[in-house]
């Protein structure tokens, strides 16, 4: 399954992962236009707090865990996440 999620300042995204019937383990994130902000505790980053993720990275989250809780917010402007899941 593929999904591309707009990430800005002021709100802040989590994964996807709504699909009846699948069971995804693996997402590969490609992180387009702007720095990200990345938690994986499920708390909610802000533009200062979380794991910087700069833009034009790709970063590969392996575990089921990571995908339910991983909670993403722009560093500043506007990112865009290309995301492909793998069961």
């Amino acid at each position: 399954m593929f999904q591309q999620i707009t990430v800005d300042t002021s709100t802040v995204k989590s994964l996807d992962m709504t699909i009846p019937g699948h069971s995804y383990n693996t997402a590969v994130i490609s992180v387009e236009d702007a720095d990200i902000r990345l938690r994986l505790d499920g708390q909610d980053p802000t533009t200062t707090i979380g794991v910087k993720i700069p833009k034009d990275s790709v970063i590969r989250l392996t575990d089921r865990n990571e995908l339910k809780n991983a909670r993403f917010l722009c560093a500043s402007g506007t990112a865009i996440l290309n995301v492909q899941f793998r069961a």
